[in-house]
């Protein structure tokens, strides 16, 4: 059984306990969290002698989260006779995780679980992307009879943008929007499913690897990542440092705990745009930074946001994010040159994931922010591959188709192996 408790509470059922406590920090509408609850509750019924678990809103209770330093969500404590033992857990926490807390922390052993059949459907092979690279893989891999999801995020493929693509082997001149649905037909023809989202975090160092989208929360066997070259995909400079310290990807997450503070929502599109009104809404002094250039964003972008009360700095791009142990400041290149201003916390609504999002999973990063692979398209990550420009293997459709191929065949033999 899993106890919800406020504030008020939190002196009386934790730190005066005498018991093994988890005590989880969450929020509203993060998937992370919602992935995470059918996995407590699973700890709370196997190991209930052992331990007890409670929950707490961190929206609703944020001086106790500021108190405890507890900066994004969802976030693990673990107390042992009412002090905070162990090391904290947050983001997107596996099954494996938990268990080896349990273990280091309490000292409980693994007993078996009834777990499997309240996560979500494991997928064989997840692709990130839906560009030549990512359909390419999808054709193969669902061709092969695997079941196989597509995240379709919403930056453009480079290929759509192709006015006329005369050079691809054995096909006459066709227009690069053209031969992207031809391929997208395909794959959804052997039964690869298309989903529309953009990835927030990755859990890659288990099996199964673990992605979460801003709507969804996937379980695969293997993971490729075909997203291309997006134009945020460099990172700031200290981004990863501060991630969770007033970093964060998922305003929805996270918007509730910086209400009366300086917010700054970092996004070119829509999605960036709904946040900065809802942050708006709850009483953020907010600001929107987008990175293209006036005449580029839609014209509804500043429109609402300025009639709405959100400070608006078109063309301008995140240098860097600035701080103690929390964020303070930001460095932003401006046309006239580079400018400073305060904030707590930097919303970034990204394309594709950034060189941080990527490092925190563990991903290899080359000296030219490509993602490293070997021949056979495989990442220093066991299950993990990549294809296409994200690569950097050579910004052509065959090249990437080509990839996208090779990366569906290591994958293939990485489920056959059964590693």
């Amino acid at each position: 059984m899993i106890t919800n408790i406020t504030t008020e509470q939190f002196n009386t059922l934790i730190t005066a306990s005498s018991e093994n406590i988890i005590l989880d920090f969450y929020s509203s509408e993060c998937p992370p969290c919602e992935a995470l609850a059918p996995i407590l509750e699973d700890m709370a019924a196997t190991y209930g002698e052992h331990l007890t678990v409670y929950k707490i809103n961190r929206q609703e209770n944020r001086e106790l989260a500021l108190q405890l330093d507890v900066r994004s969500s969802p976030t693990l404590l673990f107390y042992k006779a009412g002090v905070e033992v162990g090391t904290r857990l947050s983001g997107v926490i596996t099954k494996s995780q938990l268990l080896d807390s349990l273990l280091t922390v309490f000292g409980i052993k693994e007993v078996g679980t009834s777990l499997k059949s309240e996560l979500p459907e494991t997928i064989d092979v997840l692709i990130l992307g839906a560009g030549p690279a990512g359909l390419a893989a999808a054709i193969y891999t669902a061709r092969a009879g695997k079941k196989t999801v597509v995240l379709k995020g919403k930056a453009t493929s480079r290929l759509e943008m192709a006015h006329l693509v005369e050079n691809y082997p054995g096909l006459p001149p066709i227009t690069g929007k053209d031969l992207l649905q031809v391929m997208e037909k395909q794959a959804i023809g052997f039964g690869a499913q298309i989903i529309k989202g953009d990835v927030l975090e990755l859990a890659l160092g288990s099996d199964p690897k673990m992605v979460t989208t801003r709507g969804d929360f996937f379980s695969t066997k293997t993971l490729i990542m075909a997203m291309g070259k997006g134009q945020n995909q460099q990172s700031i400079e200290n981004e990863e440092r501060f991630v969770g310290m007033g970093v964060s990807y998922c305003a929805t997450c996270d918007g509730a705990f910086y209400r009366g503070k300086n917010v700054v929502v970092y996004g070119n599109d829509h999605e960036a745009l709904d946040d900065a009104l809802m942050l708006k809404q709850l009483g953020c002094n907010t600001t929107l930074i987008s990175y293209c250039k006036s005449n580029q964003c839609p014209s509804e972008l500043i429109e609402q946001a300025k009639i709405k009360g959100v400070h608006y700095i078109p063309n301008a791009k995140i240098l860097s994010v600035q701080g103690a142990s929390m964020v303070s400041q930001i460095e932003i290149q401006l046309p006239e040159g580079k400018q400073t201003l305060d904030t707590d916390v930097v919303f970034i609504i990204q394309e594709v994931p950034s060189q941080a999002v990527l490092q925190k999973a563990g991903v290899s990063i080359t000296s030219k922010d490509c993602i490293a692979v070997d021949r056979e398209m495989k990442t220093n990550l066991p299950g993990v591959f990549a294809a296409g420009d994200v690569t950097c293997g050579g910004l052509q459709i065959a090249i990437a188709t080509g990839e996208g191929v090779s990366a569906a065949l290591s994958a293939l033999r990485y489920i056959r192996k059964g590693v």
